[in-house]
């Protein structure tokens, strides 16, 4: 992190070139998805920053389960402060490896409803146990719920939380 401005992946292409190299290999998994738009918010996957509502903790706990310890830093931000006109539910429903999203696998966003997407799938679950032995990365939050926010966001104020 350089600053304290969070960019989607789209920006970091001009301002930190570097950096977009390497996040956009992230998506090397499923290049598809960028290309889906993103309903409401009029863009695409790689305008918006992808933020959970399931505490860190969380998600520290679930790994460690798993026999695996976490090294991670994330930002805490106030849903109060995402504006519900830039700001979308991805549901992340199982579909087909490399299909376009749907109109349907997204919701609205709603700042006093956030707490019912904080929750680890129990495929989510299984997804771990079976890639962390065998990647050097995964997701982890797979097929939990993604709020997307479009453009950039300022986490100057925000508690660094580190599990």
């Amino acid at each position: 992190m350089d600053g304290t401005v969070l960019y989607p992946l789209n920006e970091l292409k001009e301002k930190y070139p570097d950096l977009f190299s390497s996040r956009q290999e992230h998506h090397e998994h499923q290049p598809k998805v960028l290309e889906d738009s993103i309903p409401r918010l009029g863009c695409f996957w790689d305008d918006v920053l992808h933020f959970t509502a399931l505490h860190p903790t969380k998600i520290a706990e679930a790994l460690k389960k798993l026999g695996y310890e976490s090294k991670l830093k994330y930002y805490e931000v106030d849903a109060k402060q995402l504006s519900p006109e830039r700001t979308m539910v991805f549901l992340n429903k199982p579909r087909e490896l490399g299909a376009s999203t749907k109109f349907t696998d997204f919701i609205r966003f709603d700042q006093n409803e956030v707490e019912k997407l904080a929750y680890i799938p129990e495929d989510a679950m299984e997804y771990a146990k079976k890639s962390i032995p065998t990647a050097d990365e995964f997701l982890l939050n797979y097929r939990a719920p993604y709020i997307l926010y479009k453009g950039e966001f300022d986490v100057s104020g925000a508690k660094i939380i580190e599990v």
